[in-house]
């Protein structure tokens, strides 16, 4: 279902892919009602944090419930629900929080600021070092699943959790012919459906890597089971490899993208 906006108040201006940009955040506005609104009260309550209804306009009650969940989380307790607020509540879901409309904000302006290099050296920080798989990302805990790792390793830039988000915010994109033709740093994903932009699984390419003494084409992913893969890292780890450095399995891999966020030749 679209986003649906009533109103002309402060809100009526902003939706989720704005906030998780950075660039607005949901305040106090009784003249706008909003879908995404609706989905933050519905989601607040459910934790705990009664908005008193979800109506999709952020009154009083939403306002106190936002505040109470910002303490709850270490957050400035400002009432704007901002990037920062977004992102302790997904962390907490595990999902986008309306994953059905995750589209590009229009106008929005992107910066390259992350090279391949440093691309690729913040994927093998999580590598090896006690993360393992989990939906969503939980850092007290050390999970994180297939779509937040690359999403931490670009630094918080671009898309986490829903599959149709990608295709706004990666500057080329195309389907895969051959593991030959793909670049280091090149984010690729599986596809569970005959719809491209219903994308499923997804890793970097992290170019031919020596792996169990072959030199195999190896992509950084996080997923539950790595069995009968050849791996690095946490090889043999039942059940549960985490992050991680993975053959490619031939014909598994369906698309590639460049992010938007890392520059690249």
């Amino acid at each position: 279902m679209a986003v649906e906006i009533t109103g002309s108040g402060y809100n009526s201006k902003v939706k989720l892919y704005n906030i998780h940009q950075g660039n607005g955040y949901f305040r106090k506005d009784t003249s706008t009602t909003h879908s995404q609104v609706k989905l933050l009260q519905s989601a607040l309550t459910d934790l705990g944090y009664d908005t008193q209804g979800a109506d999709g306009k952020y009154g009083n009650n939403t306002l106190a419930a936002v505040k109470k969940f910002q303490e709850a989380n270490n957050l400035t307790a400002d009432g704007l629900f901002g990037k920062n607020s977004l992102t302790a509540l997904e962390s907490i879901l595990g999902t986008h929080l309306d994953p059905e409309n995750c589209e590009t904000a229009s106008g929005s302006v992107t910066t390259a600021n992350l090279t391949v290099t440093e691309y690729i050296q913040n994927l093998e920080s999580y590598c090896n070092s006690g993360w393992k798989y989990g939906s969503g990302y939980n850092a007290s805990k050390k999970l994180i699943d297939c779509a937040w790792y690359p999403y931490k390793a670009r630094s918080d830039q671009g898309a986490h959790g829903c599959t149709t988000e990608y295709n706004g915010y990666l500057s080329e994109k195309g389907k895969i012919s051959s593991y030959n033709d793909l670049k280091v740093g090149m984010e690729v994903f599986q596809q569970s459906s005959d719809d491209s932009t219903k994308k499923s699984h997804m890793g970097v390419y992290a170019g031919k890597v020596l792996l169990r003494g072959e030199l195999k084409h190896a992509v950084y992913q996080s997923c539950s089971s790595h069995s009968n893969i050849a791996t690095k890292y946490n090889d043999g780890v039942a059940n549960d490899s985490g992050p991680n450095l993975t053959e490619m399995k031939a014909g598994r891999w369906k698309y590639w993208g460049w992010s938007k966020y890392v520059k690249h030749d």
